[in-house]
């Protein structure tokens, strides 16, 4: 039976914030050609919950990830002991990804 694997979509979100980062340099360049503080106020307030958002997100795929290393670590010591034990929990784990 194949592992379950995350797909990447769920994982990987750093094209996500990539393309939120390169829009707020977009944004913090057309804001230098207006003189109103106002705008440049709310550029810098945008970017600041960008940060923010960016650095939560980081920190909880990094517990997600640390979560599924010992995850992977637990069904490989099953898998090793106890194959028939193993495949029946792998199949569970990949009927419950696919019963959406």
């Amino acid at each position: 039976m194949a592992d379950c694997v995350a797909s990447p979509t769920v994982w990987d979100v750093r094209k996500g914030l990539d393309e939120s980062f390169a829009g707020l340099v977009e944004l913090s360049q057309d804001a230098e050609v207006v003189s109103d503080p106002k705008v440049s106020l709310a550029v810098r307030a945008e970017m600041r919950q960008h940060f923010s958002l960016a650095e939560r997100s980081v920190r909880s795929l990094s517990r997600a990830d640390s979560i599924k290393a010992f995850q992977d670590m637990v069904m490989e010591a099953m898998r090793q002991e106890t194959p028939g034990a193993y495949e029946r929990l792998a199949q569970k784990i990949h009927e419950m990804g696919t019963d959406k």
